[in-house]
């Protein structure tokens, strides 16, 4: 009897063991089928049409990944791993950058027969039902990838100041103008080096897919606009010949742990205190020759004639930094600050100028500098005419207009 009361103890014993292990594998495997993916947004949104996602400025990132036991020790999930786009246009062609999502998608509705337009990388990987917290960190472009560094503590890294071991080095700001050839409307994208960076905190992250990534600009962009006094008549063609920015560095270095609008430890919204000048022409050395015509069709012949007035003539990257202002003196030498330089001409007769760059976007003369800030575009309308040079600015968040200002 004894026995028999034996085997069954032992019978029953293992099958609560045999229960357990089948309901804890059952767990984890439930939670294995839960893959990571990502959703990748831009807070720009200056247009109202689909300029509210990364891939209208990428169609490509990289993010890192970490996860944690313990909230202090982390080990890694994603490192440096490329996200790539793909979506499907109105005819049914498939659009992706690189290659087609793998066949590992498909039973998550991600694949060249079923997609519905997303992110995507090669090799899924699963959330982890027992780890407490997720970090994520994110980047573009992904050809940037040599001289960025992420840390599970959420800190971005684009550059440094090139001491130490390992050094990644300074950067300097993309020195392309997306309107080398004018135009009437902003590109907004095309920029080599438009750097955007995105960070994401996740806890007891088992049901957090698609993970947020909302990226900003970490540069500032900065635009000139031209245009004829609508109010002056002239027979005599007004012409645009040069417009270009003086005593502007490019080359620092960026950490998000500094990223703030107020000056810490020398750094302004992440960027160190910029050094080395950067040559900032819109229009003269490299463009047209012979000038940007303002004033419409003087001779009235209407050929192969091109009213540029309205028409930006740059736009370009700025590395953030406190500029400051200049003491009123004659425009006819270059100022020691930051600068804007105007050259034009009303028939026969040449006109030049300099005005401190400053003094345009803040006419109050209790502040004595500027701080162009990361995220945002400043844009600066240039009217010419027979009457003297006046200016227009205004200062946008890549997010929303938040106004002008007219000297």
């Amino acid at each position: 009897m004894k026995k028999y009361l034996f085997i069954l103890a032992t019978a029953a014993i293992a099958l609560v063991g045999c229960s357990q292990t089948e309901s804890l594998k059952n767990d984890v495997s439930n939670n294995e089928n839960i893959p990571f993916t990502f959703a990748a947004y831009s807070n720009k949104a200056t247009k109202a049409d689909n300029h509210n996602t990364l891939n209208f400025f990428y169609k490509t990132f990289n993010v890192y990944g970490w996860k944690s036991y313990d909230n202090s020790n982390w080990s890694e999930v994603f490192v440096n791993q490329t996200n790539e786009y793909f979506a499907t246009n109105t005819n049914g062609e498939e659009i992706y950058t690189a290659s087609l999502p793998g066949d590992e998608w498909g039973q998550y509705g991600h694949s060249a027969s079923a997609w519905d337009a997303g992110w995507y990388y090669q090799g899924i990987k699963y959330w982890d039902k027992f780890a407490t917290n997720y970090q994520f960190c994110a980047y573009a472009p992904i050809t940037a990838s040599a001289k960025v560094v992420c840390t599970p503590d959420g800190v971005i890294k684009i550059g440094d100041n090139g001491s130490g071991e390992g050094a990644k080095g300074k950067i300097t700001v993309d020195n392309k103008n997306l309107m080398a050839t004018p135009a009437e409307e902003l590109a907004y994208k095309g920029f080599d080096y438009d750097y955007m960076t995105a960070a994401d905190a996740t806890s007891g992250a088992t049901n957090a897919s698609p993970v947020q990534l909302v990226f900003t600009h970490e540069l500032a962009k900065f635009n000139i606009n031209i245009q004829m006094n609508p109010n002056v008549t002239t027979t005599q063609t007004v012409t645009v010949n040069e417009v270009s920015i003086k005593n502007i560095n490019g080359t620092s270095y960026y950490t998000s742990a500094e990223d703030v609008a107020s000056p810490n430890n020398g750094y302004l919204s992440g960027w160190a205190t910029p050094t080395t000048e950067i040559a900032y022409i819109a229009q003269g050395v490299g463009g047209a020759t012979t000038g940007y015509q303002v004033n419409g069709d003087i001779d009235g012949d209407a050929t192969s004639f091109t009213n540029y007035s309205g028409y930006f003539i740059m736009e370009r990257l700025m590395i953030p930094q406190t500029i400051a202002k200049t003491t009123p003196a004659s425009q006819l030498a270059e100022f020691a600050a930051p600068c804007i330089y105007v050259k034009y001409t009303i028939g026969s007769e040449e006109y030049t100028g300099h005005w401190g760059l400053a003094n345009l976007f803040d006419n109050d003369a209790n502040n004595t500098s500027v701080k162009i800030l990361g995220g945002n575009e400043y844009t600066l309308t240039i009217t010419v005419g027979p009457e003297p040079i006046y200016f227009t600015t205004s200062v946008t968040p890549w997010a929303e207009n938040t106004g002008a200002f007219e000297f």
